[in-house]
């Protein structure tokens, strides 16, 4: 059976950053929806013509296409590949979003579809006296698990409202998503690891893959001091569950308050799926 990597690599270089399952298209505007909508509208034209511009416009943009991803309800579809999922506004009344309604964005087409957690290993490398690699059982296992509640919004949401338009998904207000995350801090992993004097920052890489030499990979990454905080976490539970696939399953990069618009799978605004690499360096390209 092949190996599966995730990496984290510490480097001595300052610089550079360094389901197989059918997916099902639901049609939303049927004719029970159309006299919902009607009947809506003809109730708030009664309390004032305000209210019935509110009702219609929060009514008519629910009209857009939905889809049933593996292991997710009905979302909004921007784009298939690569996926590009937004949230139902409605979820929003709760504190926390639902694995199944937690928006998607990824950024590369070469996603995965399954993950054997048997070969799966987080590779640590880099600028570091002792490289890991480290499977899931293992984080969950030998290191203090930690847990916050945090909020991860995509750089591009609300795109769709900007004037001047500006290319780009044209995302309504539904890329952002609350949840509680569960894994072990950086910190950990990298004492573990036994970083060397002189590193400058760790990169971190997913599953995901270009789908032609010509496209770059995707790989971003954290001051060495940023990942050392102690909150910077590798999540390995959402909402108490894992990970759903599409949101980066089986390992998730989480770090508050930053960008970092890539996932170990899936990320953007301060989360990121790492599933294939975890490098540190300790120079950068000139």
């Amino acid at each position: 059976m092949p190996n599966q990597d995730s990496c984290l690599d510490v480097r001595n270089n300052p610089g550079a950053e360094s389901t197989t399952e059918t997916v099902q298209r639901v049609s939303f505007m049927n004719r029970r929806r159309f006299f919902q909508v009607a009947g809506a509208a003809g109730t708030a034209l009664m309390a004032s013509p305000d209210r019935m511009t509110s009702v219609l416009a929060d009514s008519l943009s629910s009209t857009r296409d939905l889809v049933r991803f593996p292991e997710k309800t009905e979302m909004i579809l921007l784009t298939d590949r690569p996926p590009q999922l937004e949230t139902p506004i409605h979820y929003f009344r709760q504190d926390l979003t639902p694995n199944e309604a937690f928006f998607v964005r990824w950024h590369l087409e070469g996603i995965p579809t399954s993950v054997d957690l048997r070969t799966f290993r987080l590779n640590v490398s880099g600028h570091v006296r002792q490289p890991l690699q480290l499977s899931v059982d293992e984080l969950r296992s030998q290191f203090e698990p930690i847990s916050i509640i945090a909020v991860n919004q995509c750089s591009g949401n609300s795109r769709s409202f900007f004037e001047p338009q500006v290319p780009g998904g044209q995302w309504k207000h539904g890329a952002v998503g609350n949840a509680k995350w569960t894994g072990v801090a950086v910190k950990s992993i990298l004492d573990r690891a036994q970083v060397k004097s002189g590193a400058v920052d760790v990169s971190f890489n997913g599953l995901d893959v270009p789908p032609l030499p010509s496209v770059s990979d995707f790989v971003k990454a954290l001051s060495i001091d940023h990942a050392r905080d102690g909150e910077v976490m590798i999540a390995y539970a959402m909402n108490d569950q894992p990970l759903p696939m599409v949101n980066g399953f089986p390992l998730r990069l989480v770090s508050k308050w930053h960008r970092i618009s890539k996932g170990f799978g899936q990320g953007h605004s301060s989360h990121q799926s790492i599933q294939r690499a975890f490098h540190i360096r300790s120079s950068r390209p000139r």
